[in-house]
């Protein structure tokens, strides 16, 4: 790698949390994993995660292109950039990032990060593709001296492409769910000043669809092809185009994240359920952030659907890319590449009459013909009772096809100790797949002319009871609850359902990424009842003395540490400010 300092005129003031934080990540660079169990942070996961890289390794860029990254931030889709193509010059306006940039890709030959702004840095070569992944609103930052600098960057950029190059932006959606629910705005604070202010002098700006639209125009591009981003563009988890009709089970796929200390107002999923329910067109409006293909010449893009496994350990971590005519199911990172293997491998060994697989190996990707008919569990839910009951023994008859009693395979080395130690009058009941595809379920086949068509069997597993495949078809379809109780008298479900529990825990302990999953995507966050009432609490101790003549020691500690965290937390105003329009007595203050 080449550091650029040429440009680079202005020595650099950081704050000390700004200090604090390049000096983590310099830490962390080489051990992410190290840094997940010790600092989860989400400034340090959105700054060293590779989830980061999902907004662009979807994108099919042209062979040998030339890259210019503008805005590299701290590299987090730079080294993806420099594996897949020519050579990429990335832009920085900060020097210490620039120096982070120079250690995390030491060895990566075909990079050169230029530390200045645009309007001081010569570049003299056109480029394949020009990359703005959060730029656009900090336009002003790059062209300082600019009346108009959002429209200007666009068009200077315009100057760096070759004839068919393309411009990648990908920005949040000014009127996205985050910022109604509490988000922090682009400069930190809890004011909702991204909804209300157009931009503080010299600070950020964000635009709604119709208004980037309108700037893409303005700067003289006419081709443009817009994509929506859940839950953002810097943790994408779902990326859909606007030919895309979304449905509940893709918000499912909107994992929110925030910082602790985060106030918020709802749970985003529910209220983006209330809009489809409502009226699906508006649905895209609230979408939190924007991916942008703009070009001169004509977008011939045929990508639709792009969704992400991020809850998973980085190893089983995939992506499902669905186009007109075909799904495509890569890696989303290195690591996960065997396991595509491993899916291509178990896929050759599926044999089961009136059943197939409809996926096939196309170099290292996993490719089938786009199906655009109703899959089998949206069948099972609209058909009568009667209809229902006789399609799922279809069903469950492939499934018990070469099925073995457990006499045949008690001996068997590979046979699970969960299932060793249970109750062998119950095992004795059931029937054993001895290769079990665990994910031939209805949500991932076809029934078309009394043949099932399966894709997405991901996971397969030795002497594994039918019935736990038929478990998991029920927990993961929308049956009634009465359809679901038939299905479980019939096959026994409920009298084998703590194995069948076990096995699944068992089973999401292999393939969740539990910090992932519990830290980031679950974090406790704090609403406004919860506030009032916490503080409300506080109030009613009427000061700290009364509280040590009841509490030990170390619990008038906790309570110090309580307080103390408290008053120094960013609600605290907020907070504040809403029990005084509640009336919480007469005091107030520190005590």
């Amino acid at each position: 790698m080449k550091l650029n300092l040429e440009f680079c005129k202005n020595e650099e003031t950081l704050e000390t949390e700004q200090k604090e934080l390049n000096s983590k990540i310099e830490e962390y660079i080489d051990n992410y994993e190290n840094m997940k169990q010790n600092d989860t942070s989400i400034e340090l996961m959105l700054s060293l995660s590779e989830i980061r890289q999902n907004i662009i390794n979807w994108y099919q860029f042209k062979k040998d292109a030339q890259i210019l990254e503008i805005g590299a931030n701290y590299g987090e889709i730079t080294g993806y950039l420099c594996d897949i193509c020519k050579n990429v010059t990335s832009v920085e306006l900060s020097k210490e990032k620039a120096k982070i940039i120079e250690k995390r890709y030491f060895n990566k030959e075909n990079l050169e990060c230029i530390v200045g702004n645009l309007e001081e840095i010569q570049i003299n070569k056109k480029f394949d593709y020009v990359i703005l992944i959060g730029q656009i609103e900090k336009a002003s930052k790059w062209l300082p001296n600019s009346n108009n600098p959002e429209k200007d960057l666009l068009i200077d950029v315009s100057k760096m492409l070759k004839e068919d190059g393309k411009i990648l932006l990908a920005t949040d959606n000014k009127f996205g769910m985050k910022y109604w629910n509490g988000k922090k705005d682009l400069e930190g604070t809890l004011g909702y000043k991204n909804l209300a202010e157009e931009r503080t002098e010299n600070g950020s700006k964000l635009f709604s669809e119709i208004k980037l639209k309108d700037l893409i125009k303005e700067a003289g591009y006419q081709n443009y092809k817009f994509y929506y981003t859940l839950p953002d563009y810097k943790m994408p988890n779902l990326i859909y185009s606007a030919d895309y009709e979304i449905t509940k089970e893709d918000i499912s796929r909107n994992f929110e994240y925030y910082e602790k200390d985060e106030l918020i107002n709802f749970v985003e999923n529910g209220v983006y359920l209330e809009l489809l329910n409502e009226n699906k067109e508006i649905f895209n409006f609230f979408a939190n952030s924007f991916f942008v293909e703009i070009g001169n010449q004509e977008i011939k893009n045929d990508i639709k659907y792009i969704t992400f496994s991020n809850y998973r350990k980085e190893k089983y971590r995939i992506m499902t890319i669905i186009k007109d005519e075909e799904v495509i199911k890569k890696a989303a990172n290195k690591k996960a590449r065997e396991h595509i293997k491993n899916i291509l491998k178990s896929n050759l060994e599926f044999n089961k009459k009136n059943a197939k697989i409809i996926e096939e190996q196309k170099e290292d990707k996993i490719v089938s013909k786009y199906i655009n008919k109703e899959r089998f569990d949206i069948f099972l839910e609209r058909i009568d009772e009667k209809s229902f009951i006789e399609n799922f023994e279809k069903y469950a008859n492939i499934l018990y096809q070469n099925a073995l009693d457990f006499g045949q395979i008690e001996k068997n080395v590979e046979l699970k100790e969960t299932i060793k130690n249970y109750d062998i009058k119950k095992l004795e009941k059931m029937k054993f797949a001895k290769n079990a595809y665990l994910d031939f379920i209805p949500k991932n086949c076809f029934l078309i002319d009394n043949t099932f068509y399966v894709f997405d069997q991901e996971w397969t597993e030795k002497y594994m009871p039918v019935e736990y495949i038929i478990y998991r078809a029920i927990q993961n379809s929308n049956f009634t609850e009465q359809r679901k109780q038939l299905l479980n008298q019939k096959y026994n479900i409920k009298e084998n359902e703590d194995l069948f529990v076990n096995l699944e825990k068992e089973f999401k302990e292999k393939l969740v990424d539990n910090v992932m999953l519990k830290e980031i995507f679950s974090r406790k966050t704090m609403n406004r009842e919860e506030i009032v009432a916490t503080m409300n609490h506080y109030y009613n101790l009427k000061n700290i003395a009364d509280v040590e003549k009841i509490k030990k020691e170390e619990e008038i500690k906790k309570l110090k540490e309580e307080l103390e965290k408290i008053y120094n937390s960013r609600t605290w105003k907020v907070a504040e400010t809403l029990m005084n329009i509640k009336n919480f007595g007469t005091k107030k203050g520190k005590k």
